[in-house]
């Protein structure tokens, strides 16, 4: 009785060490790049062009913005302003990488890419 016991004990170890939670969940994506306006004239505050592609073919940008969760055109005045506005819409930050300029290290430009889930395989 006691050999039963302990291999019922040993086989439910083992299958409870093998048991791993596997992440099938399928991602979107979307890609912001800021580009710096005025990125070599240190005198001047940098200003950004924000555009937005979400891979189906429509581009958001300043002359064509997208819509924040309360429907509003959203408008971004800076880099904070985007990370915020994806935040609130339930996207999270998946990779940054930047382009600099070769001789002088100025960033000319920057890009977010954004990640939601999209659905569950189980």
């Amino acid at each position: 009785m006691k050999k039963v016991m302990l291999v019922g004990l040993f086989m439910g170890l083992c299958i409870m060490a093998f048991s791993q939670v596997v992440d099938t969940t399928t991602y979107v994506y979307c890609r912001a790049v800021s580009v710096s306006q005025n990125a070599f004239n240190m005198n001047k505050e940098a200003e950004v062009d924000i555009k937005i592609d979400f891979g189906d073919g429509k581009q958001f940008n300043h002359k064509n913005p997208m819509k924040d969760k309360d429907g509003k055109d959203a408008i971004f005045e800076n880099v904070v302003d985007l990370l915020n506005c994806m935040g609130a819409l339930k996207w999270s930050l998946d990779k940054v990488y930047q382009v600099y300029s070769g001789s002088s290290n100025v960033v000319l430009m920057t890009s977010f890419i954004f990640k939601k889930p999209k659905y569950s395989v189980l």
